[in-house]
């Protein structure tokens, strides 16, 4: 496969967050329907508070050029200096023209954020894992895309997620379908109830502990396969200990007992 992202029309349900970001910007905290409804949704409290201040992150990459996306919880801890009102990121998207350039360039993986906080390796360890998965160990990052599930910056989760299943619907499957995606990962034993007994998801099979064998490292390790009624197919994995990709050996025999190879 080329190194060159083939490009294809942008899915426009992204495109909805443009004027969230931009009423952030203009130092409006208020939140239309049904936006307003799913920051409501989580009632972290003390470290786990939303940072109403801080830019809203509800994806990062470019949907237009991605062969797979990771799904994440949060943006998680706040750098004042880069995701502050008048910070560096705010400069940055006023700078780009839209939120969409500026979240295809991948903020955290290049300066002026790497020139005083290291690249973040949650990042870096999950397209590792797709370039594995791709057979393409030089996979740029382009092709990756990144999508919240809660698109708002607490500096830890002090309660659980739980947004309305519509919402989810509406603006996180529907939109990652339209991109054109292969697939979608999510790593971490919290994806496992909120995919199925919240969000509804049908698990389509089973592999490792509590399903099929596919010659795991870690006897722990379970992998759950479901699919959204968007039809978008999200693989799930946990780890006793880790909410990390597995290695690379085990990544092929998964992906090849997956897809049936």
């Amino acid at each position: 496969m080329s190194d060159q992202p083939a490009l294809r029309p942008r899915p426009s349900g992204f495109d909805v967050w443009e004027g969230i970001v931009s009423r952030w910007i203009d130092g409006d905290d208020s939140l239309p329907e049904p936006f307003d409804c799913w920051r409501r949704s989580y009632p972290g409290r003390g470290a786990g508070a939303v940072d109403t201040a801080a830019i809203p992150e509800p994806y990062l990459g470019d949907p237009s050029s991605a062969i797979a996306v990771v799904l994440a919880l949060n943006p998680g801890r706040v750098y004042p200096r880069f995701q502050h009102r008048g910070g560096v990121f705010e400069a940055e998207v006023r700078e780009m023209g839209s939120y969409a350039a500026w979240a295809a360039t991948w903020a955290f993986v290049r300066p002026p954020w790497t020139d005083e906080i290291p690249a973040v390796q949650h990042t870096l360890s999950r397209l590792a894992f797709i370039g594995r998965w791709y057979d393409e160990p030089n996979l740029p990052i382009a092709r990756m895309l990144a999508v919240e599930l809660y698109p708002w910056h607490s500096t830890r989760l002090t309660a659980a997620l739980r947004p309305d299943p519509g919402i989810v619907q509406e603006f996180i499957w529907e939109p990652i379908a339209a991109s054109g995606a292969r697939d979608v990962f999510a790593f971490g034993s919290d994806w496992f109830p909120l995919l199925t007994t919240h969000l509804g998801l049908a698990v389509v099979d089973r592999l490792g502990a509590g399903g099929r064998d596919y010659g795991p490292r870690a006897k722990t390790r379970s992998v759950m396969v479901a699919e959204a009624p968007s039809g978008v197919r999200v693989v799930a994995m946990k780890h006793s200990g880790s909410a990390g990709p597995p290695a690379s050996d085990e990544t092929l025999r998964l992906r090849d007992a997956i897809n049936g190879r």
